[in-house]
C-alpha cells in the first residue's frame, strides 16, 4: 500500500511528464480510518505543497477521533516543528514554509468550532500577540479550545499595543486575557502588557502561551497561568468558566 509521502511524489512526476497523472480522488470517500493514519510528517507535506483540501480531510479525520488539544498538542505541534526543522536545514525554503503556515491557517479556520446565539453570553476572552509578536497561528488554535472551554471569544491577532489591548480589554469587560509571544525578546513587552492590565479597576485573569514559555524564566510573573500545552490550558479555562459561571 502507497504511503501518503509516496503518493505526493508519483503526483509530483506526474506533472513532470513522468508518471501519469493519478486520477482525482474526492478525500471525502476514503475510509475514515486512513485519516486518522496520515502521520504528522505527511501533513507536514500536505501543507507545504499548499494541498488544503487534502490537509483539512486529514486534519478533520484526526479530530474525530481525538479532543481538539490534543490534535493541537501533538498532531499539528509536530508536523509544524517539521516544517521549522526542514526551513533550518535548507531542505525546505521560506516558500514553502510560508505556505504550510498559511495553508495550515485556511485550514483551521475551515475546521473552528461551531459557534451559537449562546456564545453571546459567555465570558469574553481576549487573545492578542504582544508588541513585536509576529505569529498567529498559535492564537487560532488557542481560540478554538478557549470556545470549548466555553468563554466568547476575540482573537486580536498578533502585535497589539499594551495600551490599546487595555483599553478594549476594558470595553469588552474581558475576563480572561490571554498573551502569545514565541522568543525570549518578547519578554519585556509580555511583561508591560501583564502590569498594564494589573492595573486595571476590575483585571481579568492572564495566561500567558506560547514558545515563551520555555525560552523565559516567568515564574515570578504575576498571571494565572502559563505554558504551552493547550491541553493544560484548556483545562484551567474550562474550571475558570465555571467559576465565573457560578459568580453570576
Amino acid at each position: 500500500m502507497l504511503s501518503w509521502p509516496i503518493v505526493s511524489d508519483v503526483r509530483r512526476a506526474g506533472s513532470t511528464g513522468g508518471l501519469p497523472f493519478l486520477p482525482p480522488v474526492d478525500p471525502a470517500d476514503a475510509a475514515p480510518d486512513i485519516g486518522a493514519a496520515v502521520s504528522p510528517e505527511a501533513f507536514a507535506g500536505f501543507l507545504a505543497d499548499g494541498d488544503e483540501e487534502v490537509a483539512r480531510w486529514a486534519l478533520s479525520r484526526q479530530l474525530a477521533t481525538r479532543p481538539r488539544a490534543v490534535v493541537y498538542d501533538t498532531f499539528v505541534r509536530e508536523a509544524m516543528r517539521l516544517v521549522g526543522e526542514r526551513w533550518v536545514a535548507g531542505r525546505w525554503t521560506i516558500s514553502e514554509e510560508h505556505l504550510a503556515s498559511r495553508t495550515l491557517a485556511r485550514v483551521l479556520a475551515g475546521l473552528a468550532p461551531e459557534a451559537s446565539p449562546a456564545d453571546r453570553l459567555a465570558p469574553v476572552a481576549i487573545l492578542a500577540g504582544v508588541t513585536g509578536e509576529e505569529h498567529s497561528i498559535g492564537l487560532m488554535v488557542l481560540a478554538h479550545v478557549l470556545t470549548g472551554a466555553g468563554f466568547a471569544v476575540h482573537d486580536l491577532g498578533p502585535d497589539v499595543p499594551a495600551e490599546d489591548l487595555v483599553r478594549f480589554a476594558a470595553k469588552a469587560r474581558a475576563r480572561l486575557v490571554a498573551l502569545t509571544a514565541t522568543t525570549a525578546a518578547r519578554e519585556e513587552a509580555v511583561r508591560d502588557t501583564v502590569a498594564a492590565l494589573r492595573a486595571l479597576p476590575i483585571p481579568p485573569a492572564i495566561i500567558v502561551g506560547g514558545r515563551i514559555a520555555e525560552v523565559a524564566d516567568l515564574e515570578d510573573l504575576d498571571v494565572e497561568w502559563s505554558g504551552v500545552s493547550l491541553v493544560e490550558c484548556g483545562r484551567f479555562s474550562r474550571g475558570l468558566a465555571e467559576r465565573l459561571d457560578e459568580a453570576v
